[in-house]
C-alpha cells in the first residue's frame, strides 16, 4: 500500500495506523520464514528463544494484517498498534539475549526493530520511559528560544556541526537538492520517534525538522557517524521512514537544554521527502543562535 503524500488535512488515526501496518508488515515478510528455518536447526540452548521470537513475530504480523485490511474504529486501530508494538518488543528482546549471538541472520533483528519503530511512531509512542521528562525539557527549550527570538539569526543547515554536503540518495536532480539542503530552514515538530541502530530500538522525541534532517531528543544517544533509521508521523498523518547518520550530539545542560542527536538524512523515500518538504514550507522557520545548534 502506497503511503499518502503529506496534506494539510489531517488523516484519521485509523488511516495512519493502516499505512503504518502495511509498511511494517512488508519489513517482516521474510523474517518469519528465516526464523522458522534457523529454529529447526538450532540447539536446545537457543531453540526456546527462537521459538518465542518466531511466535511473537507471527502474532505481530497477524495483528498488522488485520489493521491493514479490516475496517476498524480509531480506538481499535490504536489498540491494535499497541498490541503489535508489544509483540515486536517481546520478539526483539528474545533475539537480543546474549546467548542468541550468531544463531540467526542479523537482518532478522534489524527487520523486527525497524517494524517496531514504525508501529511505535504510529501508536504515538503511548507509554514509553522518560517521555514526560523529554517533553517538559522540549517545551522549556522552545519557550527559551521564543523569549530570545530578537537576538537570534537563522543558521543554515550546512553551517551546523558536522553537516555534510551529501544529499539524500533518492532526491533528484542532485544539484537542486543539495542547494535546497544547504539553505534549509528547520521547523518545529514534536512527534514520537522510533529509532533503530545496530538492530536496537530506541524511543525519542523530535524537536525540529528540515529537508536535511531532524533533531531527536533522547537519553539513548549514539556516537557521531553512527548510521540510524527512524520513523515518525507528520501532523497531517504521513508516516516517514528514513535512514540517516548522526552528525552531532547535544549533552544535557541544566533544565532548558534537551539531550539528543542531530540526524542527517541519507536515504528517504521520494513520497516521504515530498511530504517533509511540503510540511516545512507550511511552517514558520525556527531561529537559532550560535549556542543552540
Amino acid at each position: 500500500m502506497e503511503n499518502k503524500q503529506y496534506s494539510s488535512e489531517p488523516e484519521s488515526r485509523s488511516s495512519v495506523v493502516r499505512n503504518s501496518a502495511a509498511r511494517a508488515r512488508k519489513m517482516l515478510s521474510s523474517t518469519l520464514r528465516m526464523l522458522q528455518e534457523v529454529s529447526s536447526e538450532a540447539d536446545s540452548n537457543v531453540k526456546l528463544r527462537l521459538a518465542r521470537a518466531t511466535e511473537q513475530v507471527a502474532e505481530a504480523s497477524g495483528v498488522l494484517f488485520e489493521l491493514e485490511h479490516e475496517s476498524k474504529s480509531d480506538f481499535d486501530c490504536l489498540a491494535g498498534a499497541v498490541r503489535a508494538r508489544d509483540h515486536l518488543r517481546t520478539a526483539l528482546s528474545a533475539l537480543q539475549a546474549p546467548e542468541m549471538a550468531g544463531s540467526f541472520p542479523v537482518e532478522c533483528a534489524e527487520a523486527v526493530a525497524s517494524a517496531l519503530a514504525i508501529v511505535f511512531s504510529a501508536a504515538k509512542g503511548q507509554d514509553w520511559q522518560e517521555q514526560d521528562r523529554l517533553r517538559e525539557a522540549s517545551h522549556k527549550a522552545t519557550e527559551r528560544r521564543a523569549e530570545n527570538n530578537d537576538s537570534m539569526v537563522p543558521i543554515a543547515l550546512s553551517r551546523r556541526r558536522g553537516a555534510s554536503n551529501k544529499a539524500p540518495e533518492v532526491l533528484a536532480p542532485q544539484a537542486e537538492v543539495a542547494l535546497e539542503r544547504r539553505q534549509a530552514d528547520r521547523v518545529l515538530l514534536e512527534a514520537d520517534v522510533g529509532l533503530v541502530s545496530e538492530s536496537q530500538f530506541y524511543a525519542g522525541l523530535s524537536m525540529d525538522l528540515s529537508v536535511g534532517g531532524v533533531f531527536i531528543a533522547t537519553y539513548q544517544r549514539k556516537p557521531i557517524g553512527a548510521p540510524v533509521a527512524l520513523s515518525l508521523v507528520l501532523p497531517g498523518g504521513h508516516l516517514v521512514w528514513a535512514k540517516g547518520v548522526v552528525r552531532w550530539i547535544r549533552e544535557a545542560a541544566g533544565d532548558e537544554n534537551v539531550p539528543g542527536i542531530g540526524v542527517e538524512f541519507t536515504e528517504v523515500e521520494p513520497a516521504d521527502m515530498k511530504a517533509i518538504r511540503q510540511f516545512c514550507k507550511m511552517r514558520a522557520p525556527l531561529l537559532f543562535d550560535a549556542d543552540d545548534v
